[in-house]
């Protein structure tokens, strides 16, 4: 009985997450296609012409994992943290759910993060198809896609979500996502290798599970840990995630 209370609790916020996203299906389209289009056409086809990679890969196919990889992790914080900001502050749907339903905060962290995976899968999905026709080939493992997509998007989903729920000013979670998400996207590793980094960076950088992401679809590494790694830091960062909210919502 306890698991189907909170397997209905889960649907609630996931079925109205879920509407939302279909009522501007269209919107988000443009936005999964758009900016990962120019990054590939600005730099992967117009610098990518003079850049000469040192193996037999060309910068197209070094560039792809890296964009899709990027922008899943830009995709479902951005998304995740201004949806919980405007539930809790504008919509007062948190304050519903935890004094009148009431649900559990884990309930409304899977509820909002399983969102956030259907967001991430949806943006790779959207981006792959132009890939598809102009190159006729993706370029990557699909297995190996699917698994690091739906890591980034629950880790992601869930520092959007604490964000969302941490500040109560859209402004000030502006800010941090400028200087946190933006440099993420652009030093681990999306646009050059990482043998381009002086040593110490690049093991500062090999921390960030988006580099792991990357290099993992790229080929490079040891891929059990790559994929290990990024699923232990998702776990860690669900349970911050109903952490924060257990203190910052449940009174």
């Amino acid at each position: 009985m306890k698991m189907i209370r909170a397997l209905k609790a889960i649907t609630i916020t996931f079925e109205r997450e879920l509407y939302d996203f279909y009522k501007n299906l269209f919107h988000y389209s443009l936005r999964s296609l758009l900016t990962p289009t120019l990054y590939l056409l600005v730099i992967g086809i117009g610098l990518g012409s003079m850049v000469d990679m040192s193996d037999d890969v060309s910068y197209i196919q070094f560039l792809i994992p890296g964009i899709l990889m990027m922008t899943t992790a830009q995709v479902t914080h951005l998304h995740l943290g201004f949806e919980v900001l405007a539930a809790r502050t504008y919509e007062k749907y948190l304050e519903l759910l935890t004094m009148v339903a009431p649900i559990r905060p884990y309930e409304a962290v899977i509820g909002y993060i399983l969102t956030g995976v259907m967001i991430a899968i949806f943006n790779v999905i959207i981006f792959l198809i132009p890939i598809y026709i102009f190159f006729h080939t993706i370029f990557v493992s699909l297995p190996l896609l699917l698994l690091f997509t739906v890591g980034l998007g629950i880790l992601f989903s869930a520092t959007g979500f604490s964000a969302g729920i941490y500040f109560d000013d859209p402004h000030h979670m502006s800010i941090v996502n400028s200087l946190v998400i933006t440099p993420l996207s652009f030093l681990c590793g999306v646009f050059f290798p990482l043998d381009l980094y002086p040593e110490q960076i690049r093991l500062l950088v090999e921390l960030v599970p988006l580099t792991q992401a990357i290099e993992g679809l790229r080929g490079n590494g040891i891929l059990l840990f790559q994929v290990g790694y990024v699923w232990l830091t998702a776990i860690i960062a669900v349970v911050l995630a109903i952490v924060i909210f257990k203190r910052k919502m449940i009174i």
